[in-house]
């Protein structure tokens, strides 16, 4: 068991389904073999998503060896950021970058002045390609946790004590909040339009994240951000780090 996640010497990071058999995807085969061109014998690491890597080395196409025992890195005390969609491929960017920057769960917001409202058979294709967008990131930033996704969800149901099992206490994003905390880790960002008077009501702690007004998506990758700063600043704090 080890808390360091993989190294970031080697020259691939590759999300299996299984890291005590691994096997490559056809996908995972046309990159690692096909676009990136790597030779069977390159060390790369490999990571269940679920906080479990190894060390591994390529073998013919579509073949993955492990070359190392079995690590560990423990989950982290979740960051979740919940964003309202716009429109365009910006909910697949504000994806990855939440991915790219250490957020934990990520939530599709419906909020009251949403244009962009994802419904039936639509919502599942959208989850579908940010799930996709989040397994690619945690590829490129060598993450062993994926986040979470889920969703479209309200702020009502968001606010109901048992909504995913964790009660928490959820901050939204506004330029006359407070600043933010370090124990805050549910942050939500709404729509462009803002959020209404009845969402304010039902959160009413508010949280600035800068000097300015941003758009949607920044505004959900600087909250994700901060909050995972935060975070990895009370651990280090935890142990010793600063003296």
């Amino acid at each position: 068991m080890s808390a360091s996640g993989p190294p970031a010497s080697v020259a691939a990071h590759a999300l299996v389904e299984s890291i005590e058999q691994p096997l490559a995807t056809d996908e995972l085969t046309r990159h690692l073999w096909g676009a990136r061109r790597l030779r069977p014998g390159t060390s790369i690491t490999i990571t269940d998503g679920a906080g479990g890597w190894r060390l591994a080395r390529l073998g013919s196409p579509g073949q993955l060896e492990p070359d190392g025992p079995v690590m560990a890195v423990p989950a982290p005390d979740p960051v979740t950021v919940a964003f309202a969609p716009v429109k365009g491929e910006r909910p697949e960017w504000c994806v990855q970058k939440l991915t790219e920057v250490g957020v934990d769960r990520i939530v599709v917001l419906v909020c009251d002045h949403s244009v962009v409202r994802w419904e039936g058979s639509r919502a599942e294709g959208h989850l579908a390609k940010l799930a996709r967008v989040a397994a690619a990131a945690v590829e490129q930033c060598r993450r062993v946790w994926l986040p979470t996704i889920v969703g479209p969800c309200s702020i009502d149901e968001l606010t109901e004590p048992s909504a995913d099992g964790l009660p928490r206490p959820w901050v939204r994003a506004d330029g006359d909040g407070r600043e933010l905390a370090g124990g805050d880790r549910a942050m939500l960002v709404g729509p462009e339009g803002g959020f209404s008077d009845r969402e304010r009501a039902l959160v009413a702690d508010a949280v600035r994240l800068g000097p300015h007004v941003m758009r949607a998506e920044t505004a959900a990758m600087v909250a994700g951000a901060s909050a995972v700063a935060l975070r990895e600043h009370e651990v280090r704090a935890y142990h010793g780090e600063f003296g």
